[in-house]
C-alpha cells in the first residue's frame, strides 16, 4: 500500500502525473490561471504527494466541469496539445 502512496523515479505513473503538470502550464500560459480548488481536478495545486496522486491519478475526471468548460477559450494550438494527451 505504501508503494501506491509514493511516486518514485521509475514509477510508471510518473508520465501521467507529468501530463497533469504540463496541463497546468498550458492553462496558465493561455488563460493566466493554472490552479483549481477542486482536489480531484488535475489543475489542483497539491502540496503533498498524497494530494498530488489524488488530483493527477485518482479522480473520476481529468478536469473539473469548470476547467473543462474553459477548454474552448484556449487558442487552438494549445487546445490541440491538451486534447492529444
Amino acid at each position: 500500500m505504501a508503494e501506491r502512496m509514493l511516486l518514485g523515479l521509475n514509477n510508471p505513473r510518473l508520465t501521467e502525473v507529468a501530463k497533469g503538470y504540463a496541463l497546468q502550464a498550458v492553462f496558465y500560459q493561455a488563460l493566466g490561471e493554472a490552479f483549481c480548488k477542486d482536489p480531484y481536478c488535475r489543475l489542483f495545486n497539491a502540496h503533498r504527494q498524497e494530494e498530488m496522486l489524488r488530483a493527477q491519478l485518482g479522480g473520476a475526471f481529468d478536469l473539473c466541469p469548470r476547467h473543462e468548460g474553459l477548454l474552448p477559450h484556449i487558442p487552438s494550438r494549445e487546445r490541440k496539445e491538451v486534447r492529444e494527451r
